[in-house]
Order: C-alpha cells, then sequence, then structure tokens
C-alpha cells in the first residue's frame, strides 16, 4: 500500500495564507498612511489659502478703516461747519430780537425753505414797527413783511405774524442748506 504524506501541502498552504495575510495588512496599512498623508496635505493646503484670505480680507478693512476715517473727519467737518452757520444764523434771527425795556414775547420761530416766520405778542405796535425796521436792515433779510396783526383787549397786547424771505447768506441757497440738513 502507498502512502501520502498531506502535511507538508498544509504546513505550505498555511505558510502560503499567513505571507498573504500580512502582504494584505501591509498594503491596506500603506494604502491607510498615504490616505491619511494625503487628507493632511489636503487640509494644511486649505488652511494655507484660508490664512491668505483672512490676511486679504484684514488688509480690505485696514483700508476700508482708512476710508472711513477720512469720510469720519469730512463728515465731522461738514457737521462743525453747519453748527457755525447755525449760530450765525441764529444770532442774526435773534439779534434784532433783542430790544431794550420792551415787554416782547416770541411763541414762534420757524425757518423752511427760505422763509423766515416769527409769531409772538408785543404792548406795543412801535415794538413792531421797531422789529420791522430791523429785520428789513439785516443783510440776509430779502423781503419782510407782516402778515397778521391783531390787538386783544383783553389784556391790551398786539399778536403779530412776521414774514422774512432769506437771501443767499452762506454762499449756497437757503434751499440748498434746508435740504442738507434735512438731508443729514
Amino acid at each position: 500500500m502507498v502512502e501520502f504524506n498531506l502535511l507538508p501541502w498544509r504546513e505550505y498552504q498555511q505558510a502560503y495564507q499567513i505571507k498573504q495575510t500580512g502582504w494584505w495588512l501591509l498594503t491596506m496599512t500603506g494604502g491607510c498612511l498615504l490616505l491619511l498623508f494625503l487628507a493632511h496635505y489636503w487640509l494644511h493646503q486649505q488652511i494655507i489659502k484660508l490664512q491668505m484670505d483672512i490676511a486679504d480680507l484684514q488688509l480690505q478693512f485696514v483700508q476700508q478703516g482708512r476710508k472711513q476715517v477720512s469720510v469720519n473727519q469730512d463728515q465731522d467737518e461738514f457737521i462743525a461747519h453747519l453748527r457755525e452757520q447755525q449760530a450765525a444764523l441764529m444770532n442774526m434771527v435773534t439779534s434784532p430780537l433783542q430790544i431794550k425795556n420792551t415787554a416782547f414775547c416770541l411763541s414762534d420761530l420757524t425757518s423752511a425753505n427760505g422763509k423766515l416766520s416769527l409769531r409772538g405778542r408785543t404792548a406795543t405796535l412801535s415794538l413792531i414797527t421797531d422789529l420791522l425796521k430791523k429785520y428789513s436792515a439785516l443783510p440776509w433779510a430779502q423781503n419782510v413783511s407782516l402778515n397778521h396783526i391783531q390787538h386783544h383787549t383783553n389784556d391790551d397786547n398786539y399778536s403779530f405774524d412776521l414774514l422774512v424771505n432769506q437771501k443767499n447768506y452762506f454762499g449756497r441757497e437757503t434751499n440748498d442748506i434746508a435740504k442738507n440738513t434735512n438731508n443729514e
């Protein structure tokens, strides 16, 4: 009878499978490491790109900040100029009202579209006449008119409504000044 030895074949097959499994594990480990390296490289490139974008945005922000500072300075200068004009206008408007030793009460003072409207009460007609003369003598007053006058007998005084058309006094038309102040 013939005897066969199958054990070496099984040993060779087992050694071959161990070797194959080792190669597969090594290949898979290498593939995973390659994928990790590629992911790391891609993320690193994205971080560099984002850092450059952030640097560009910071530069733009600084440049806009400088522009905003210059715009704010221009606005501050314009506001200061308007305040100077307002103070000068208030001085011109109220200077004729500074009549000494009088019983004079101003109830409404409005300025719109190049027209100054004054409403008030006074004790005598001569004070209204003095007021008309003073406003007519002002360099910015183009036309002064008395729209309404009424005598009140119960308290013996006069109410009046005075309208002053303004000239171009500040280098711009008064309508333009009114529009600019309304837009601000």
